[in-house]
Order: structure tokens, then C-alpha cells, then sequence
């Protein structure tokens, strides 16, 4: 049975980045060895020509003032694909290897149990180039700021499990939607130890600060907060302030 896949990535209307990396993006897409796709873009795309393309079947979403979470509600529900590949190229440039719609659509046929892939990845910077190995993923590792890449392959199955995208979440919708997943269907790591990476990210390198959550908005600290915390108290984990250990509590030195 053949599966069918949507790819959803972002135009310069909804995103940081300029008209080229944009269309550095899409021609990745475009070059894919496994043509068994439709293009789902969010946002506008001015330069017709860069959509010329009668193999692919490309529609788009309006872009306007909505947030990540509807956008990709939205694009989903213009889909009929049993799995929704997300590039999010809101910031960088990101370009897929040529065979990486068929990497990710082998694990995903070895892995039914699986909710969303994610993939380690090559971060090129001028004429460097860093493998980015990810962690693999487990019921502790809950932090908003961990690195699961920028590309994600999704199945229907497990998003309409969660109710696709919580709109009501303005900044953490990935992060919200990631945990959600996990408490049904596994999340599963593509390793580059023998294929190689099945994409690389163009930007300039950042090197991870513990500190960064101080750095965000105070709105987004608190929505990620929220998040984690419902988290928690879905699956049972989450410990009231005070109920472990009284805070009325002295200790002697």
C-alpha cells in the first residue's frame, strides 16, 4: 500500500527568511528521489514562477496574523496524507538531502508505534560543517529548549490523536504538540551514524546557553511554563508546590 505524504514548509510572508532561502528550500524539496507528494505552503508566495512546477500538487495557506499552530491546523486539514512532513524554515535556511522523504518513510513503516520522526542534522556554516546529533528522546526530557531539529515527520494517526494543534497556544505550539504525542506514540530519533544526515541547516551556528528561557519574553516563559506543567498532570507526575516537602521545613546547618 502506497503511503501518501504532504510536505508544509513556510514562505518569506510567515517567516525571518529572504526570497532565496526560501526557494533554496522548495528546489530540496523539489529534487526529492520520492515524488509521491503534495506541497502544502504557509503563506503567500509572490514569485509565481518559483511554484512552476505541474508534478507537484501545491496549494497554500493565507498567512495574515495567524500563529504557528493554526497555520499548520489549516494546512492540515487541506490534506489527506497519512503522514505530514514540517519543514520549519521560519529562521534558517533548510535544505533535505535528496533521499530523505524515503529515510523518513522507511522508519516510519518499521516504526508504526511512532508519532513524530526527528533526525539529526548538518549545520553549515561558510565552508564548515557540523553533524548535530540529537538526543534520543524519553519520558524525563521535557525541556522547551531541547533540540529536536527543524524538520519533522509526522503521522495523521497521532495528530488527530492530540487534536492536531492547540491554537490557543501563541508560542510553544511544536513544544506542546511534541508532548502531547509522547504520552500515545513513541518519539523516534533518525540517527546519521550510517546514511548520513537527511538535512542540513545554513546558518550560523549558536552554541547552547542553560540560560537561554531568561533571554525569552516573559509571555513565552510563562506559556511554557503552563505547557509543561498540564503535561505533567496529564500523566501523572506532576508534584504540587508544597505537598513533597512543606515549605515551612527548617533545616540546621
Amino acid at each position: 500500500m502506497t503511503q501518501s505524504i504532504s510536505i508544509i514548509l513556510h514562505s518569506p510572508e510567515t517567516s525571518a527568511v529572504s526570497a532565496d532561502s526560501f526557494k533554496t528550500t522548495l528546489g530540496s524539496v523539489k529534487k526529492q528521489l520520492n515524488k509521491n507528494f503534495d506541497l502544502i505552503i504557509l503563506g503567500k508566495v509572490n514569485d509565481k514562477d518559483v511554484l512552476n512546477d505541474d508534478s507537484i500538487s501545491t496549494l497554500q495557506v493565507e498567512g495574515g496574523d495567524k500563529n504557528q499552530a493554526r497555520q499548520l491546523n489549516e494546512a492540515i486539514k487541506l490534506s489527506n496524507a497519512d503522514f505530514l512532513l514540517y519543514i520549519d524554515n521560519r529562521e534558517k535556511t533548510i535544505a533535505l538531502k535528496r533521499a530523505a522523504l524515503d529515510a523518513f518513510l522507511m522508519s516510519a513503516v518499521r516504526n508504526p508505534g511512532t508519532g513524530m520522526f526527528y533526525a539529526d542534522y548538518d549545520l553549515e556554516e561558510g565552508h564548515t560543517r557540523h553533524e548535530i546529533k540529537l538526543l534520543f528522546h524519553h519520558r524525563g526530557r521535557v525541556r522547551d529548549n531541547q533540540d529536536y531539529g527543524k524538520v519533522f515527520f509526522f503521522s495523521r494517526k497521532a495528530l488527530e490523536k492530540v487534536s492536531r494543534f492547540d491554537e490557543s497556544v501563541q508560542y510553544n505550539a511544536l513544544y506542546d504538540n511534541r508532548l502531547k504525542i509522547s504520552e500515545y506514540f513513541n518519539l523516534t530519533r533518525i540517527s546519521n551514524k550510517f546514511n548520513g544526515s537527511l538535512y542540513k541547516v545554513l546558518a550560523k551556528g549558536q552554541k547552547a546557553n542553560v540560560f537561554d528561557y531568561l533571554l525569552a519574553g516573559k509571555e513565552v516563559q510563562l506559556e511554557a511554563e503552563e505547557v509543561v506543567t498540564n503535561h505533567l498532570k496529564r500523566i501523572h507526575a506532576y508534584l504540587k508546590p508544597g505537598d513533597f516537602m512543606p515549605a515551612t521545613s527548617k533545616y540546621k546547618d
